[in-house]
């Protein structure tokens, strides 16, 4: 047990290197100088290559080359006995490398709410940051999920008002509160600390202050009032499912953009996409948006714009970089000026 243990953590540091390549078939190092006394018992010139640059290479190429994998397998064996977990490492490495994975939409909703998905959670770990490019059909799930609450309520005759608090509750209750969470820490961090880590650190408590307080009564009136007038003209479904795809995929640039401000946290796990995921995560929403609200979706693109750039300033000029919770932050001010955006229009 403990052999395989160690064998399946090696493999996930690999999927997870912060210095992976961006594109396939790049090389990626694999630090044993702790560990090479092990390989010594391997016999070959792969394992005493392997010893010398005190690595574990995969060499360049679309394919990987058979010493590189009888290395990595002769290493797994050795320590669990049992090569299955080093070809499970591939599978997962080489999930790392596609474009797009069938689990990544499933990954995403693990990510951005507290639905009960049934996923690979090592397939997806090992997916990270590329799954990125499914959070807008997250949003376009759970916007859905948000609207039938809202028409239900609708329909058993309840006012505009009350469906579209209704319509809100359900978000909060199925992404957790984790978004609307992290607008209260970053408003009591960013504008309650002094420097950049006096504010990581105000950021992390779990106690809420003034500055946090007041975000979340201002950003859930505002939500509350804006989506009560969309409603009233009769565009709860396609204005709360496009809002609801934008503001998740603006969360994409902003983690591909800016570093890691810190080493630690929900952002830092699961990484930075590269620009194509969020040029793709982008595109996705772009597209669902002019579909659902024709060209009144330019005037929510534009307000998109504008709110995640603003985020991303404020976030580099305060902590010099992002965390979890400028993300969720990131999410909510999109939401809160679309919504406000929409509402401007119809009335």
């Amino acid at each position: 047990m403990l052999g395989r243990s160690v064998s399946r953590q090696l493999a996930y540091q690999i999927a997870n290197s912060s210095s992976r390549p961006k594109a396939p078939g790049g090389l990626v190092s694999w630090p044993l100088r702790s560990l090479a006394p092990a390989m010594d018992s391997i016999s070959g010139p792969v394992a005493a290559s392997s010893v010398a640059r005190n690595s574990f290479k995969v060499t360049k190429g679309a394919v990987i080359t058979k010493a590189s994998l009888q290395t990595f397998r002769a290493f797994s064996t050795h320590w669990g006995g049992n090569d299955q977990t080093g070809s499970d490492a591939m599978a997962h490495n080489t999930d790392k490398l596609q474009f797009a994975a069938p689990w990544d939409i499933a990954a995403a909703l693990g990510i951005l709410s507290r639905l009960p998905v049934r996923i690979d959670t090592d397939r997806a770990t090992a997916r990270g940051a590329a799954s990125a490019w499914a959070y807008p059909f997250a949003g376009m799930i759970l916007g859905a999920l948000a609207c039938a609450i809202g028409q239900i309520a609708l329909w058993l005759g309840l006012p505009n008002g009350l469906a579209a608090g209704l319509s809100l509750a359900a978000l909060v209750i199925i992404t957790g509160a984790m978004h609307e969470d992290g607008l209260a820490d970053t408003a009591d961090g960013l504008w309650g600390g002094w420097d950049k880590n006096h504010r990581l650190k105000i950021m992390k408590d779990s106690h809420t202050g003034v500055y946090g307080v007041l975000a979340l009564t201002l950003g859930l009136g505002l939500r509350w009032q804006a989506l009560t007038l969309i409603i009233d003209h009769g565009a709860l479904w396609p204005g709360v499912l496009a809002i609801a795809m934008l503001s998740r995929a603006a969360m994409v640039p902003v983690m591909a953009g800016l570093p890691h401000a810190r080493d630690e946290g929900l952002s830092q796990s699961v990484g930075r996409p590269d620009t194509t995921t969020s040029l793709i995560a982008i595109a996705i929403a772009t597209f669902a948006c002019m579909i659902l609200l024709h060209s009144s979706g330019l005037w929510l693109l534009a307000s998109a714009l504008l709110a995640t750039l603003t985020c991303a300033a404020i976030a580099k000029a305060k902590i010099e970089g992002q965390t979890g919770d400028i993300l969720g932050a990131t999410q909510q001010i999109n939401e809160i000026s679309m919504l406000l955006t929409l509402a401007a229009l119809f009335s």
